[in-house]
């Protein structure tokens, strides 16, 4: 595995997100995505949402919208 040494402010700047951070280079070229681990507020929101009687759409319905879009 390779290890990377981040500066102090990388740091700070990792540890303060409260969502996904993207690695680029120089160029702007991504690089990599740390993704953030849900913590306990996500949580609750998906349980809130979950709970609601909101209408639903099964995936396999949202994969043929989007499919629609890309052909368009």
């Amino acid at each position: 595995m390779v290890r990377i040494v981040a500066t102090e402010e990388q740091i700070r700047q990792l540890m303060e997100s409260k969502e996904s951070v993207e690695f680029v280079d120089t160029a702007g070229n991504r690089i990599g995505v740390l993704a953030r681990n849900a913590d306990l507020e996500d949580i609750r929101i998906a349980r809130k949402r979950l709970a609601a009687d909101d209408a639903r759409l099964p995936f396999s319905a949202v994969l043929e919208h989007l499919s629609t879009l890309k052909t368009s």
